[in-house]
């Protein structure tokens, strides 16, 4: 239920922050809420990858095949058909109203587009496609999910070329947003790192005040810095939210509380369109910026991004698992001819 909560919590701020920012005169602009909601969303990536990794690893029977395939299942069941309707509403909006932003219109282009699909938009190799400015950080999760990945599958079984190539290749990103693209590689990697010391033993000798005083003490040092106009994408930011969350990560570990069926299934029902809030919002709260006029453009914005993203969901993300599974079935069908095809006597 923790990071359930904590992943819906991420992309309500992202939606309000950018609200804010795209309808300034309704509470002045703000940048610092859908930037911290990235920061969580790079902290929490790191700490779940590193503990299915860890998962894995521990099978002998599992490689790094099936992981790439449930990975590139997550993120595609919802991003491609993200990526598809954000083409249709921009070009609704491009063809209909001449407000259109000027930044949605220089992005609406095919080669964007294209690039988009191979998850190249990184903003240090190119920008986002039309009004889905949110799309930068997927990409990079998704290079992180396949360069970590293919790093310690090959600490386990051994480098071979391919694997050494694909390490290469996939880590560009990666490695890159240790001094670019906000440098989301840190916050990613002090994530992993929290949930290798919350999973050691060492951290059962420490007392729950400890991670009270802890958690609370970060969390109060994060607000001081924030309200001072410390940068969100800084290393002060990043190991502070890092030692806020794994603080309490650390006190519920240890706690393990058991919440009522009602709140558990229903921060399950929240999450479950998070994901595709954090794709579409944007892209809805620029449309209604730019169709409707008046005050309740933001309030629409935001109702509309949540409903829209609710049933998107049921359609896209929610069959990831199945996605996986028939892609898992059909490697296994191709492997085992490939290797039927070779053992024929010729």
């Amino acid at each position: 239920m923790i990071f359930d909560l904590i992943r819906a919590s991420a992309a309500l701020m992202v939606l309000f922050g950018h609200a804010f920012a795209i309808f300034p005169q309704s509470f002045g602009p703000l940048e610092w809420p859908q930037q911290i909601g990235v920061v969580i969303f790079f902290l929490l990536s790191g700490y779940l990858i590193s503990q299915t990794l860890h998962r894995r690893l521990l099978d002998p029977n599992s490689t790094f095949l099936d992981y790439a395939i449930d990975r590139w299942s997550r993120i595609y069941s919802g991003f491609l058909p993200a990526l598809l309707l954000v083409a249709m509403l921009d070009y609704y909006s491009i063809s209909h109203y001449p407000g259109t932003s000027s930044e949605t219109v220089a992005r609406f282009t095919l080669p964007e587009f294209l690039a988009n699909a191979s998850m190249l938009q990184a903003p240090a190799v190119i920008l986002p496609f039309g009004s889905a400015a949110p799309f930068w950080t997927v990409a990079i999760e998704f290079w992180i999910y396949m360069f970590v990945g293919l790093l310690a599958f090959a600490i386990r079984d051994g480098l071979t070329v391919p694997v050494i190539i694909g390490i290469v290749l996939s880590g560009l990103i990666p490695i890159q947003s240790l001094t670019e693209n906000n440098v989301v590689l840190v916050p990613w990697l002090l994530g992993a790192g929290s949930e290798q010391l919350i999973a050691s033993k060492t951290i059962r000798l420490i007392p729950k005040w400890a991670f009270w005083s802890a958690g609370i003490g970060s969390l109060i040092w994060l607000a001081v810095q924030i309200w001072g106009g410390q940068p969100i994408y800084s290393y002060p930011v990043f190991f502070l939210s890092a030692a806020t969350l794994a603080a309490f990560l650390a006190l519920w570990d240890r706690t393990k509380p058991t919440p009522p069926a009602i709140l558990n299934d229903g921060v399950k029902w929240w999450a479950d369109w998070s994901y595709s809030l954090y794709l579409l919002h944007h892209s809805i709260l620029m449309f209604s910026a730019t169709a409707f006029n008046g005050t309740y453009r933001m309030l629409v914005g935001i109702i509309g991004s949540i409903i829209v993203s609710i049933v998107f969901a049921k359609f896209t993300e929610a069959h990831h698992r199945r996605l996986a599974a028939y892609l898992k079935a059909l490697a296994r069908r191709r492997l085992c001819h490939s290797v039927s095809m070779f053992r024929e006597p010729r």
